[in-house]
């Protein structure tokens, strides 16, 4: 609801107690420089370096660093971007450097019940993402529902566990085989075989890759240049299993 006067003085003085005496607020030029100077160690750069890289001058982030200047916005989007963190864990609002989705505080991730581990996996393998949507549009999936984790009520409730293991077995066996044949199939000189659309196809998507490789030198905010570069890597991964197949 859109307020309509001065805020009452109990107020601003409960927003005020939010922010007094906290470390976070009142030393973050100086957790901030302090970040900054550890990440800059640890990546292996000379202050030289990262200013020609960042547009300053050595002076000016070395003051970041000692926390005597708050750093200029744009420069803390590269800082962030050249040192592969997110804002957030800069400025000490959690605990991890990742710049991605911090798992322990995004509730939907919570919702979806993954584990860390998983998680890590879906957000680095284009491979493993790959591999489990084919598996999900595979013939054979709603067979693997029935035989796991959704077998109350069907053919498979009351089988006994060696039989399902056995059975399961099989079912993934034929899933993977054939998956396997689409993503190494490997026929030289079936290119020649496709239409002209089929080519014209293909060859946009190689072109639509390439500009959006490029695209990357273009971008500046942190977690919308890690985004970009992982649909990046996977729009080629995508391409090389389809490319193998005719050439």
């Amino acid at each position: 609801m859109k307020r309509n006067g001065k805020m009452p003085k109990e107020e601003l003085e409960y927003y005020q107690s939010l922010f007094t005496g906290n470390t976070l607020y009142s030393d973050a030029k100086k957790n901030l420089g302090e970040k900054l100077s550890e990440l800059r160690e640890n990546a292996g750069f000379q202050q030289a370096d990262v200013a020609a890289i960042v547009g300053i001058s050595r002076p000016t982030l070395s003051y970041y660093e000692s926390g005597e200047r708050s750093v200029d916005t744009e420069v803390l989007l590269k800082l962030a971007t050249l040192y592969n963190v997110s804002i957030d864990y800069l400025f000490g609002l959690c605990k991890t450097s990742d710049p991605r989705v911090n798992y322990e505080e995004t509730d939907e991730m919570n919702g979806l019940g993954y584990s860390q581990e998983v998680y890590n996996l879906l957000w680095e393998s284009p491979s493993f993402n790959q591999l489990l949507n084919d598996m999900a549009k595979h013939p054979l999936f709603e067979t693997l529902e029935k035989l796991t984790y959704n077998s109350r009520y069907t053919e498979y409730d009351e089988i006994d566990s060696g039989y399902r293991s056995f059975l399961v077995s099989k079912v993934l066996y034929e899933m993977i085989s054939d998956i396997f044949d689409n993503w190494y199939y490997d026929n030289p000189g079936n290119i020649q075989m496709l239409s002209k659309a089929e080519k014209a196809k293909i060859s946009k998507e190689i072109q639509d890759y390439l500009e959006q490789k490029q695209s990357l030198d273009d971008i500046e905010e942190p977690d919308l240049l890690l985004k970009t570069e992982y649909e990046v890597h996977r729009k080629l991964e995508q391409l090389y299993i389809k490319l193998k197949k005719y050439l």
